[in-house]
């Protein structure tokens, strides 16, 4: 399986809005692809994607469980009064968000996914997608 350049930047944008780190972004694109070597793929892209998602996932769950044992999470609330949109306080905002939650961001604004797509994709309820 050969991938263009151009689909493996998608992949490693993709990563990177999940994951916010680039170096996990890139062990987990370059775990995805040796995954898939196994396998005889026919949505390539699909599959890469979901591969991402999960392995990231799997990751995701046990560092927070780990964090959650050592210590705990406070969370500062914000009004969107207080807000004035520029890059480093989007950034902070989206550091709010839950992984899933930036994903679904992602594969929409960014890729252009529809609803249905995004479902399929995350292995989600199309309803799930369009409520959050």
């Amino acid at each position: 399986m050969l991938i263009k350049e151009d689909s493996l930047n998608r992949l490693y944008q993709y990563a990177r809005a999940i994951t916010n780190n680039n170096d996990l972004a890139y062990d987990l694109v370059h775990d995805a692809i040796l995954r898939s070597r196994k396998y005889f793929i026919l949505n390539e892209q699909a599959y890469l994607k979901r591969s991402i998602r999960n392995l990231f996932y799997s990751q995701y769950r046990k560092s927070l469980k780990e964090s959650l044992l050592k210590e705990e999470l406070e969370v500062m609330p914000l009004s969107f009064d207080d807000i004035i949109v520029k890059k480093n306080e989007v950034e902070f905002i989206l550091n709010l968000l839950e992984p899933i939650e930036r994903e679904m961001i992602f594969l929409s604004l960014v890729e252009d996914h529809s609803y249905k797509e995004i479902a399929i994709i995350m292995d989600i309820k199309i309803g799930t997608v369009m409520s959050r």
